[in-house]
């Protein structure tokens, strides 16, 4: 492909993804039990940055891991995101937690409009399988931060068994343009692998998993659209929809138990520290 078309491509499912969220943004973590609270809690404490350090969070959201940070007396701290209104409902959702010495800019993470040795920390919270270029972004957090600085990334681990006919019910549905997942990322060797060819030492591997449940499977489905298949659900033809969320409830009928419909999370979570210059 023309190293243009490419571009142009590119540039085209950021803009995509970036609207996606901007769409997700107003339920994003607030339907059901939340979780991005739980693993940004676990993000930063496997991190174990210094209070008087400088943070950057790439990909910040509504602000789960700038919150955790914040509670944990780590006092400057920057967030990006590509979605302006992430950015917009994450400023918002820190002021009423009486969180105001935070710095919100909208921006690619690929592309960090820093100068170099700009911060002592940096994480990314479920970033990485949604870049067109990791290698490229791992390098940018290389070049932000300052020598020996603490890197923290967190990506999905293994799917739950018992919800696979969801992916299998979706491929059937059709084959949207875009997808929202690069590479998934779905082993913490790979990440390390990412973050050892950019540089990055001292690479330690975690693993992290909750258990969630939805009250109803008009929950489920209104979850959702609070997140990346959003992208998805949205490319397909109205019949589409309804068929695959017609067959999913039909699916769930196996997995309810008295407290609702359980799924069981894993997230895979690699810290690691910057080059010595």
């Amino acid at each position: 492909m023309d190293s243009r078309n490419y571009a142009g491509c590119v540039d085209d499912h950021k803009a995509w993804l970036a609207g996606v969220f901007d769409r997700a943004a107003p339920t994003y973590d607030r339907i059901g039990d939340s979780y991005h609270t739980h693993f940004a809690e676990r993000l930063i404490d496997l991190a174990a940055v210094d209070g008087d350090a400088s943070l950057l969070d790439v990909a910040c959201g509504r602000g789960a891991v700038m919150l955790a940070a914040s509670v944990r007396g780590i006092g400057r701290v920057t967030g990006i995101d590509v979605s302006p209104t992430m950015i917009e409902l994450a400023t918002a959702d820190l002021r009423a937690a009486g969180v105001a010495d935070v710095d919100l800019r909208v921006m690619d993470a690929e592309n960090l409009e820093f100068p170099d040795a700009s911060f002592d920390a940096l994480t990314a919270a479920f970033a990485l399988f949604f870049l067109p270029d990791p290698a490229r972004a791992a390098a940018e957090f290389q070049r932000v931060l300052r020598p020996r600085s603490i890197l923290a990334v967190s990506t999905w681990g293994r799917e739950d068994e018992r919800w696979r006919f969801e992916d299998d019910l979706l491929t059937s549905a059709g084959s949207p343009r875009f997808r929202a997942l690069q590479r998934p990322f779905d082993r913490a060797e790979d990440v390390a692998e990412l973050l050892h060819a950019a540089g990055f030492s001292d690479l330690q591997l975690h693993q992290e998993g909750t258990e969630i449940h939805f009250a109803s499977k008009q929950q489920w489905w209104d979850w959702h659209w609070s997140f990346s298949v959003r992208g998805l659900l949205e490319q397909l033809e109205p019949e589409a929809v309804v068929a695959y969320r017609d067959a999913c409830f039909g699916k769930m009928d196996a997995l309810k138990t008295d407290s609702g419909y359980p799924l069981e999370l894993t997230a895979l979570i690699v810290t690691g520290r910057s080059r010595q210059r």
